[in-house]
């Protein structure tokens, strides 16, 4: 771990931030978030790239687009696919986003709420975490106090029962009060 010790979060003028999420691809890259910005780590080298994320005027609100004028904001969590793409956890708009090189796009998610259903109309009440198992996404659903999964068919459904009471044993059932 040693050779890696020096290896900064890409200096952003005006901006503070520590790593939020990492992810390796299957093509063998590493990608870490900050709240604002994902970066390409180039291991080999120590540095760090910008990958996606505006460094400029990072009031706006462009969440869709080309992936260098998109401004993210409160990223919580980064997983990759099957085809080394990423998708985000963008908490503070409820929403699990899709970035590749062709741009940025909204994967799951409308507004803050709790619906199952299509990816495209479901809501998630602030995401944490991003992971894939076999074509299917995996979602830490802070405020839902549950984990969702959007099938390869496209479907969301809700893992767990949403309680805030902690409970294990059936999934149907269970729950974990606060997910992080």
């Amino acid at each position: 771990m040693e050779e890696y010790a020096n290896l900064q979060v890409g200096v952003i003028e005006g901006t503070q931030s520590s790593w939020a999420g990492v992810t390796c691809t299957p093509k063998g890259d590493v990608y870490a978030c900050t709240s604002s910005y994902i970066f390409l780590l180039d291991l080999e080298r120590g540095t760090s790239h910008l990958y996606a994320g505006r460094t400029s005027a990072p009031e706006s609100k462009v969440i869709e687009g080309p992936r260098l004028e998109v401004s993210f904001h409160t990223l919580h969590g980064i997983g990759s696919s099957a085809d080394s793409s990423l998708f985000v956890a963008c908490s503070s708009t409820h929403r699990i986003m899709h970035v590749r090189d062709e741009g940025v796009t909204t994967f799951s998610g409308t507004e803050k709420g709790h619906l199952d259903g299509p990816r495209q109309t479901a809501q998630y009440n602030c995401p944490q975490r991003v992971a894939e198992l076999n074509g299917d996404q995996y979602i830490a659903d802070c405020w839902n106090h549950c984990v969702r999964k959007i099938g390869k068919d496209g479907l969301v459904t809700t893992l767990g029962s949403g309680s805030t009471d902690f409970k294990m044993g059936d999934l149907a059932s269970s729950s974990i009060p606060y997910m992080r």
